[in-house]
């Protein structure tokens, strides 16, 4: 990335050469950053620049970033880029793990996708930073941003596997703003049985659009569930959407 491009003292700073611009995501996912970064590349001056082919689908993008003194965090952020209409959307990093998932659909209604990872907080050293993840391209990521219409879109990674620590992202969009009490979303087995139910105090996100929860592969008793294909009932109110969840068990 070029700081003096981009930052009015960025010529006092090396320039580290850290965009990298995409047309063959099998070639280069996954994707490592190394820890190199010079101050301030932290300040969202790195990035990945992925151009879209013209074909239909969408990105997925899996983060993850090194583990960071108190006090900083890490923000991704997803940007499709179109002259005179660019979009961007968070992608949701966990704070403890710098851990996080989102995707881009639609890809070909843009000139290009943009990866940009920032450090957030105060950095006195100046340290350096490194994250690694993989992009992955999809080709039911069709549509856009933007549509808020009831639907549980996507359950990712697929298949699901299962190690210490490992979260699966359950996204869906929601038409309104709902009471807590009306969400609710619970895991079958392929006999019907019940594996896993909401708690009664978890946090489910519930407001208009796109939303995401995670889930850690535990049943509702604390354990770790086998290997094998489930099904998620989700409900908002009256809507109801089911999906399937492949598992693949390795933390046993």
């Amino acid at each position: 990335a070029d700081t003096v491009n981009y930052y009015t003292d960025g010529r006092h700073y090396t320039v580290a050469e850290t965009t990298a611009y995409i047309s063959n995501l099998g070639a280069i996912s996954p994707f490592t950053i190394p820890s190199n970064l010079q101050f301030p590349q932290q300040y969202a001056t790195n990035y990945f620049i992925l151009n879209s082919p013209g074909s239909t689908g969408g990105i997925i993008a899996n983060f993850n970033g090194q583990d960071l003194p108190a006090g900083q965090k890490w923000r991704v952020a997803l940007m499709g880029f179109r002259e005179n209409d660019s979009q961007w959307h968070d992608i949701q990093v966990d704070e403890s793990s710098g851990v996080g998932s989102g995707d881009w659909p639609g890809w070909n209604a843009y000139r290009c996708v943009v990866l940009i990872p920032t450090v957030t907080g105060l950095n006195p050293n100046y340290s350096s930073f490194s994250y690694g993840g993989n992009l992955i391209y999809d080709s039911t990521l069709t549509g856009g941003h933007g549509k808020d219409a009831f639907a549980l879109l996507k359950t990712y990674p697929s298949p699901y596997l299962i190690y210490p620590d490992s979260l699966l992202t359950i996204k869906y969009t929601l038409d309104k703003n709902y009471s807590r009490s009306d969400l609710d979303y619970r895991i079958y087995d392929g006999s019907g049985a019940l594996v896993k139910e909401a708690r009664r105090d978890e946090s489910l996100p519930n407001y208009s659009g796109e939303n995401i929860i995670k889930w850690d592969g535990k049943s509702s008793a604390g354990d770790y569930i086998a290997s094998g294909i489930y099904i998620i009932l989700f409900k908002a109110g009256d809507n109801t959407a089911t999906g399937k969840i492949a598992v693949i068990n390795h933390a046993k």
